[in-house]
C-alpha cells in the first residue's frame, strides 16, 4: 500500500515540477541542466514503481481480491469472480 501512495504522490511531484521547470524561467545553465536531472530521475523512479506495483497485482491477485471488500471487490477487474 504504501508503494501505491508513494506512486500518487510522484505523479503529483511530476506534475507540478515537471511543468514549473519545463516554462522559460531565468534558471542558469547549469541549474537547466540538475532540473533536467532531477527530472529524468524522477521519471525512471516512477516507471520502476508502476512495473512493481504491476508484479504485485499479478503475483498476489488471490491475496489482494480477497482482502478488499466485496462491493469493491465486484468493481475492480482483479477479483476472481
Amino acid at each position: 500500500m504504501l508503494i501505491v501512495v508513494t506512486f500518487l504522490v510522484d505523479f503529483i511531484w511530476l506534475c507540478y515540477w515537471g511543468s514549473a521547470w519545463s516554462e522559460d524561467n531565468l534558471a542558469e545553465t547549469w541549474e537547466r541542466g540538475v532540473q533536467h536531472f532531477v527530472l529524468v530521475l524522477s521519471i525512471i523512479n516512477f516507471l520502476v514503481k508502476l512495473g512493481v506495483i504491476a508484479l504485485v497485482v499479478m503475483t498476489e491477485k488471490s491475496n489482494i481480491s480477497e482482502n478488499i471488500p466485496s462491493k469493491l471487490s465486484s468493481m475492480l477487474p482483479i477479483s476472481n469472480q
